[in-house]
C-alpha cells in the first residue's frame, strides 16, 4: 500500500509558508527607514533654523534703551530713523557713524563698515542688523534702508496733469 499523504490545498500552504516566516523587516526595509527617517529629521532641522534665522524681530529704540544691559548679549534689528546731522561717513575706508532715533525721542549710536546703501540719507528708515556694545554702541554688520510705501508726483508734475 502506497502510504500517500493527505494533500493540502496551495493555498493554505502559502498561508503555511507565511506564518512560519520571521517576522520584522529585512536588511534592504531597514535600511529604506533609516534613511528615510535621517532625511525627514535633516528636512525638519533646516526648516527650523532656516524659521529662526528670518523671524528676528525688530527692536525700536526705546525697547532697546528700556532693555539695558540685556541687550548687550544677543544680536538684534534695530529700526529706526537717521538722526538729522549726526551722519559721519569715511568713503574711503567705507565707516560709517550715525545715530538711530524713533518718536520716543531716544537716540543710539551706530556705526557700520561696509558699503552704504544708496538711498541712505538723513531722516530715512532703517534697519540695523548687529549688537549693542557695553558702551552703548550699537555695531551693524548690516545696514538695510526702507524705500518709500508709495511714490508721490512731485508738486510741478501734480499740476500739469
Amino acid at each position: 500500500m502506497e502510504n500517500k499523504e493527505p494533500q493540502v490545498p496551495s493555498n493554505e500552504r502559502d498561508t503555511a509558508n507565511r506564518l512560519s516566516r520571521k517576522k520584522g523587516f529585512n536588511k534592504a526595509q531597514k535600511k529604506f527607514a533609516i534613511g528615510g527617517v535621517i532625511l525627514g529629521g535633516a528636512i525638519i532641522y533646516l526648516m527650523i533654523t532656516g524659521i529662526n534665522a528670518s523671524s528676528s524681530y525688530y527692536y525700536t529704540v526705546a525697547e532697546v534703551i528700556a532693555m539695558g544691559d540685556s541687550a548687550t548679549s544677543k544680536g538684534l534689528r534695530l529700526e529706526g530713523k537717521v538722526a538729522p546731522g549726526t551722519i559721519e561717513q569715511d568713503t574711503a575706508n567705507l565707516k560709517l557713524k550715525f545715530n538711530i532715533i524713533d518718536e520716543s525721542e531716544g537716540a543710539i549710536p551706530v556705526f557700520y563698515e561696509g558699503i552704504t546703501p544708496d538711498m541712505f540719507q538723513e531722516e530715512i528708515d532703517v534697519v540695523v542688523e548687529g549688537s549693542l556694545n557695553k558702551d552703548g554702541l550699537f555695531v551693524a554688520k548690516r545696514l538695510l534702508t526702507s524705500c518709500p510705501s508709495k511714490y508721490e508726483a512731485s508738486k510741478d508734475v501734480k499740476k500739469s496733469i
